[in-house]
């Protein structure tokens, strides 16, 4: 008898322990998107308050539709106003789409004390991406591109943050990397870049999604075995659904890292386009968040830790 009830306590200190676990990864996920300073746009019109310049001070990034064309300007320390006038070589800064929001996001890759400012939007359907730099006099558009994935490697540790561009096409993720230098951006080729960890999660989970309705939808093995119930119960909501959805855009940025560097966590921002099975004009907008951590396994050594739907 005594045996049993031991046993039962061993379990149950098992259960408590998973349970913390899962929320401490639910915590962790939301504070650190608080503190990425990333910003899901679907207004027409739209101020950001943001710290660009590590004064102290709140600045402005203003983002506003002119006829159906995005224009956007900073305003620093209450009284300087600068245009982000983008380059010859993508002349779009995208345009206002009920269904493909604006993403802002901003870091200070160049470790100047003043951050870059990083746009997705889209033009005819299609992805756009800018990259501002502040040159001492405005903002120069150092990057631009019709990738529809944007991210960071090193984002917050002491190592040279990476910038990370590519595609989700054909079922696969391609990517390039950058380096920020002296006001440009040069390209970089690694095993970091081409094999990112965790791509194959993202590129199975993609191509879940645009494969749905699916009503006999089972858990994949890249998501996590003790993943929250309800973060499941949003899936099978979408398998369930009446939609079909078409991927958009993503933004991803590491978060943890383990003693030696490696990558040990990561944010996923993904967006899809929903189409309604039974009227095709029925388009809208669906985000899905997601946090992927390392696990020992072979087959996907990222795992989805936690999903949110808005």
């Amino acid at each position: 008898m005594y045996k049993k009830n031991n046993l039962h306590t061993k379990l149950f200190n098992i259960f408590l322990f998973v349970l913390a676990t899962l929320c401490f990864f639910k915590l962790f996920f939301e504070d650190n998107l608080k503190e990425k300073n990333v910003f899901n746009l679907s207004e027409e019109n739209i101020v950001i308050n943001e710290d660009l310049n590590n004064d102290n001070k709140k600045d402005s990034i203003l983002i506003k539709k002119s006829n159906s064309d995005l224009l956007a300007q900073v305003n620093l320390n209450s009284n300087e106003t600068y245009s982000l006038n983008y380059d010859k070589n993508l002349q779009t800064l995208g345009e206002y789409c009920k269904y493909w929001p604006v993403r802002v996001s901003t870091l200070d890759i160049s470790r100047d004390n003043s951050k870059e400012i990083f746009i997705q939007s889209s033009f005819h359907n299609k992805a756009v991406q800018h990259i501002f730099s502040w040159n001492g006099n405005g903002y120069d558009d150092i990057f631009c591109s019709t990738n529809n994935l944007l991210g960071f490697i090193d984002s917050a540790n002491s190592r040279t943050p990476k910038i990370i561009s590519g595609n989700f096409q054909d079922n696969n993720i391609n990517l390039k990397g950058y380096l920020y230098n002296k006001g440009s951006l040069k390209e970089f080729n690694d095993n970091l870049t081409t094999s990112l960890p965790g791509k194959d999660t993202i590129t199975n989970f993609i191509c879940l999604i645009e494969s749905l309705p699916d009503p006999y939808l089972s858990v994949p093995n890249y998501f996590y075995s003790q993943i929250s119930g309800s973060d499941l119960e949003s899936i099978f909501r979408l398998a369930n659904g009446s939609n079909y959805y078409k991927f958009q855009d993503g933004y991803f940025t590491d978060l943890a890292w383990d003693n030696t560097g490696n990558i040990t966590c990561e944010n996923w921002i993904l967006n899809f386009r929903v189409i309604s099975t039974s009227d095709s004009k029925k388009v809208s907008n669906l985000t899905i968040n997601l946090m992927i951590n390392k696990y020992n396994d072979n087959d996907f050594p990222f795992k989805i830790t936690s999903v949110n739907i808005y």
